[in-house]
């Protein structure tokens, strides 16, 4: 499993902020559909409620893909970003457990590959937090939280704006020494 590791980003603030406001420029979307399904979340009835913007939309908006790639360019991640995706919260939305359904199955080994890539998400607002089945993990803002996708994690309900730029980076990337470099 990869490392949990939060990372201050800060050097690189100014571009998040210019890419924070082409994200609320460009708007997010409310999920709906199977994104919102995965996990099991409908036999526990809890269907998550959050906003995104997916990779496909943010290339189709020259100037929100050139603020991220912005973002990951200062950090020396451009080259290793295989996704961009926006996760916004507003109070009373939750993400609920994601890869639930690898707590709850044998087979898994069979029908699940292992990801190519990991998650770098960076908070652009104060007070972001991600629950993980054995801990929950404050990440200020301008500070990234790397994890790997099979790592189990949830958003609970928030009581406050909640956004993030949550980058796919190729799994095998020292995310640190790019960063830090």
């Amino acid at each position: 499993m990869i490392a949990r590791v939060v990372h201050d980003v800060s050097r690189a603030s100014s571009l998040i902020s210019a890419a924070y406001q082409q994200i609320k420029l460009h708007g997010t979307k409310i999920a709906t559909g199977v994104g919102v399904r995965v996990g099991e979340s409908v036999s526990r009835d809890n269907i998550s409620v959050y906003r995104y913007i997916n990779t496909k939309a943010v290339l189709k908006d020259i100037d929100l893909q050139q603020s991220i790639e912005a973002v990951a360019s200062q950090l020396n991640l451009d080259d290793y970003m295989l996704t961009h995706n926006v996760l916004h919260m507003i109070p009373g939305e939750f993400l609920d457990w994601q890869d639930y359904y690898l707590w709850n199955s044998d087979t898994t080994s069979q029908c699940i590959r292992p990801p190519v890539i990991k998650f770098f998400s960076i908070a652009l607002t104060s007070g972001n937090k991600v629950t993980f089945k054995d801990a929950v993990i404050d990440v200020p803002e301008n500070h990234g939280l790397e994890f790997g996708l099979d790592d189990v994690h949830s958003v609970p309900p928030v009581t406050s704006d909640q956004m993030w730029l949550v980058l796919g980076i190729a799994k095998h990337i020292d995310i640190n020494s790019k960063i830090n470099t």
